[in-house]
């Protein structure tokens, strides 16, 4: 499967020292990204937000992905209180595939994914147990809500 990635910076930025931060764009509560992005200032690494649509399983329409590109676009918006740029990128392709290639092309330091509640923990542990023999940085699964 093609992955095509598009980003809403409008300035290249150097993504070495990236991390990555997979998300559904549904169940990301303020808690978990802000840490994310605290996560990445600490490190003094840069934090994008990528999506992945699994044509397979969800097949993609143009105004479907203009939709789609809007709310990962609105997600970043919501950490500008931050002062921090946040990189956003639209994924086509198999999960499995695409995000190891990305971590690949921009040499991530970190990718992280936040616990979803629809899903079972232990299917979420399998597939960051799949991803982590794929890429060469550590995969972090963080909970859902962040006291």
């Amino acid at each position: 499967m093609i992955s095509r990635a598009t980003q809403s910076t409008a300035t290249k930025r150097s993504t070495a020292g990236t991390f990555l931060y997979v998300t559904d764009l549904v169940s990301d509560s303020d808690q978990v990204l802000d840490f994310a992005c605290e996560l990445a200032e600490t490190n003094g690494s840069h934090l994008e937000l990528i999506h992945v649509v699994d044509l397979v399983c969800a097949p993609s329409t143009p105004d479907a992905q203009a939709g789609i590109e809007c709310r990962l676009n609105m997600l970043a918006r919501r950490l500008t209180h931050l002062k921090r740029k946040v990189t956003t990128t639209l994924l086509f392709g198999s999960p499995e595939h695409v995000i190891p290639r990305r971590a690949a092309d921009i040499k991530a330091k970190l990718i992280l994914f936040a616990l979803k509640p629809s899903s079972s923990a232990e299917v979420q542990q399998g597939q960051a147990r799949r991803l982590m023999c794929k890429v060469a940085c550590p995969v972090v699964i963080l909970p859902g809500t962040i006291a």
